[in-house]
């Protein structure tokens, strides 16, 4: 039963692109799924992957830091620092997560794509 598991996940995951996000300074591996293909894309709301979900530290002030990157503020959300930003760089929300862990990696606390799986704005 295991192995019948385990090849299902492997199945699931070809038609993904894997991805380091920072969560609670922590890096780790995701499969950021790619539409229209694939049981991930169709659970998740693909529509609004070209957004970024980002906890800034305190004193981090999210306008600066939205252009800075080329992104823009959409929403706060009710989480205290957290911020839902609209990717208006031209660049894929995996590279735009790659250049911001190395160039803000102080700046920021958790960097990943927004799945829309119901954060609330404020």
């Amino acid at each position: 039963m295991k192995k019948i598991a385990y090849f299902l996940v492997f199945i699931s995951l070809l038609d993904a692109k894997v991805i380091t996000i920072l969560d609670n300074g922590v890096q780790r591996k995701i499969a950021l799924p790619i539409p229209p293909n694939g049981m991930q894309a169709r659970m998740i709301n693909t529509s609004q992957t070209n957004e970024l979900i980002i906890k800034l530290k305190k004193g981090v002030n999210p306008n600066e830091f939205a252009k800075k990157f080329s992104l823009r503020l959409k929403k706060i959300l009710k989480l205290p620092n957290y911020y839902i930003f609209k990717n208006e760089s031209g660049k894929s929300i995996s590279m735009l997560i790659v250049q911001i862990i190395q160039k803000s990696k102080d700046e920021i606390q958790t960097i990943r794509p927004n799945f829309c799986f119901g954060l609330i704005a404020r």
